[in-house]
């Protein structure tokens, strides 16, 4: 492929926009469509293709029945819906192209779940200051200083460990090319084509066989392989 074989890092947050389901949940307009009008609503909503319709009635099937068995989207189904939402926005393609990019390149790939449950974050549950799950950017929260968000942290702080974590493991990743991670008994590994893996970013990291939410992301690849006649059309 035509792109500069660089050695990568890339990965997910643990829930990314699976917030989106509390907001949603409170519009019953919303709410009536999705379950009134699945098959017209749904490619809109969670990034898949329109047309044919027979394909795209086909996923919205597939979609339906594994996140909320065929059951009607409700407060019930808060969980899901949520999910539904992180996979389609991030975690799908995310998975898609850190597979497609380190069987094509000749330079290492890293991936990495942020799983690390902060004070802070990006999105609050309603009407609370208790983070919605660890979301999408709330790992930036202790590579960066965002000041109209979030404090400066000090050394006592519970978020310096993460703090020192990140910034030292991307230090080293740009010095020398390997990400390096502090209190981590293992070597972060990269994924290839015939061996998957990723570096849980918790306290402390851990590597994890496998990318992260395989029956999740085997519905969608089932639907949308790398490769397949739809996938061009996905992105």
């Amino acid at each position: 492929g035509q792109f500069n074989q660089v050695p990568l890092i890339t990965g997910i947050t643990r829930d990314e926009f699976n917030w989106r389901a509390q907001f949603l949940l409170t519009n019953s307009t919303y709410v009536n469509r999705i379950n009134n009008e699945f098959d017209e609503i749904a490619p809109w909503e969670f990034h898949y293709p329109r047309e044919p319709r027979r394909v795209s009635k086909r996923i919205s099937a597939a979609l339906k029945q594994f996140y909320f068995n065929n059951q009607p989207v409700s407060n019930s189904t808060e969980e899901q819906l949520g999910w539904l939402y992180a996979d389609s926005i991030i975690i799908f393609s995310v998975w898609q192209a850190a597979r497609l990019i380190a069987e094509k390149s000749s330079a290492p790939v890293y991936f990495y779940k942020f799983d690390f449950d902060g004070r802070y974050s990006y999105r609050y549950r309603l009407g609370t200051q208790i983070p919605y799950g660890v979301g999408h950017h709330d790992d930036l929260i202790y590579l960066f200083y965002i000041k109209p968000f979030f404090p400066l942290f000090n050394q006592t702080d519970p978020e310096a460990y993460m703090v020192n974590t990140l910034t030292s493991t991307y230090a080293n990743f740009a010095k020398t090319g390997v990400p390096t991670v502090p209190d981590c008994t293992q070597q972060w590994t990269q994924i290839t084509k015939n061996h998957l893996q990723h570096l849980n970013i918790a306290k402390p990291p851990t590597m994890k066989e496998g990318l992260p939410y395989p029956d999740r992301m085997q519905v969608w690849d089932s639907q949308l392989p790398i490769g397949g006649p739809y996938h061009q059309i996905f992105y």
